[in-house]
């Protein structure tokens, strides 16, 4: 979490000095839990970001308090306090570096990897991801779609309920600079 506060520090000076180099972002995330018995989906608009084109990082997180959906009340409680322990791991991150160039000054389509470290739980792995990214007017707009195994950041289905959560969850997120 250090390293995210001290990225948006450095980009926030970046913008300051006059270097049109570095975007805030913000988005929306969503994931769906498509098991046997049941399928759960919930999404949360509270996404916020920065990308340095120029030093080809990055940083996104999203608390996990602003996921709304869930087919239940009670779901949605599980969640958060049962499988992510919210209050103990109230938000999850992505940090690292652009792998591909985004020509900032040129509008058109472009397909970017990261590597970066993905943090849920207090469980920090490295991965590397795609994305689908648009630029129009000096502005963007980001597009990924991957799946997150529960397993990786320690997260038990209890038997009871296993055939009601996937043990393999599909997440997408969309994410855009504003002026």
């Amino acid at each position: 979490m250090r390293y995210f506060f001290v990225l948006v520090l450095t980009c926030y000076l970046s913008v300051v000095y006059g270097q049109n180099t570095t975007l805030a972002l913000n988005g929306n995330v969503k994931f769906v839990s498509d098991a046997s018995l049941e399928v759960i989906k919930a999404e949360s608009n509270k996404l916020t970001g920065i990308i340095d084109v120029t030093e080809n990082k990055f940083a996104f997180s999203v608390k996990l308090l602003t996921f709304e959906g869930f087919n239940s009340a009670l779901q949605k409680e599980h969640f958060n306090e049962n499988y992510m322990e919210t209050t103990k791991y109230p938000t999850i991150t992505y940090t690292g570096k652009l792998l591909d160039d985004i020509p900032i000054n040129k509008d058109g389509k472009y397909q970017v990897r990261t590597k970066g470290k993905f943090t849920i739980r207090g469980i920090t792995k490295e991965r590397i991801l795609n994305h689908d990214v648009t630029v129009t007017n000096g502005q963007i707009h980001i597009t990924s779609t991957f799946k997150i195994l529960l397993e990786d950041y320690n997260i038990t289905i209890p038997k009871i309920v296993h055939k009601k959560i996937a043990e393999e969850i599909q997440v997408s997120l969309t994410a855009k600079s504003g002026k």
